[in-house]
């Protein structure tokens, strides 16, 4: 039966189970193993929960049949400026940065905006553990998964993680915000943006 692994994905990461280890498999890495995955299924299906369902190896990529490529890439990316600042708990700074590498639709509305967030420093040395989701990373995941419901779509896209980073009450955000880069903001650009086909 299909589940809804997108929705085992939230429940695990709230609680802090899914580190973003997940995230850097070979079905993410390799285009060829990301065209061959299976299209997203539907989000009206019925949920599974880690109860009464095993969750999938990360490299068989059922894992991410919600997500987009976009989205991916958006994660792993905001791993990878987290693991530059030695720090192993990705925040919404983190997936900002990472997704707006991924996606140029997100780079050019941070452009659009001047947005500039403060550097960080490393910090003096790593922490112990495998790299996770802080607690307003989860929440921002959470967010997206419900833009993702509102539009009755059937994926998460990294349009959707960056609508929930506009809605998660963080520092992020605030940065975000004052620059003029808000929720209903970047709707109404996105929605231009897409009338001019682009």
């Amino acid at each position: 039966m299909r589940q809804k692994w997108v929705e085992v994905f939230i429940v695990l990461a709230l609680v802090g189970v899914v580190s973003t280890t997940l995230f850097r498999s070979d079905a993410l890495k390799k285009p060829s193993v990301l065209a061959e995955s299976p299209l997203p299924m539907s989000i009206s299906e019925p949920v599974a929960t880690p109860e009464s369902d095993a969750l999938p190896e990360p490299s068989s990529g059922r894992m991410w049949e919600p997500f987009t490529e976009a989205s991916r890439k958006g994660i792993v990316g905001a791993q990878e400026v987290a693991e530059k600042e030695k720090m192993k708990l990705m925040d919404c700074r983190h997936l900002v940065l990472g997704l707006a590498e991924a996606d140029p639709r997100i780079q050019d509305y941070l452009t659009l905006r001047k947005v500039k967030f403060p550097e960080r420093k490393p910090a003096s040395s790593e922490g112990e553990g495998d790299m996770a989701f802080s607690q307003d990373g989860k929440r921002a995941i959470e967010l997206a998964f419900e833009q993702v419901r509102s539009e009755k779509s059937d994926h998460i896209d990294s349009i959707h993680l960056f609508m929930g980073i506009l809605k998660m009450d963080s520092e992020t955000r605030k940065t975000l915000n004052a620059y003029g880069a808000t929720f209903e903001d970047f709707k109404a650009w996105l929605k231009k943006r897409e009338a001019q086909g682009k």
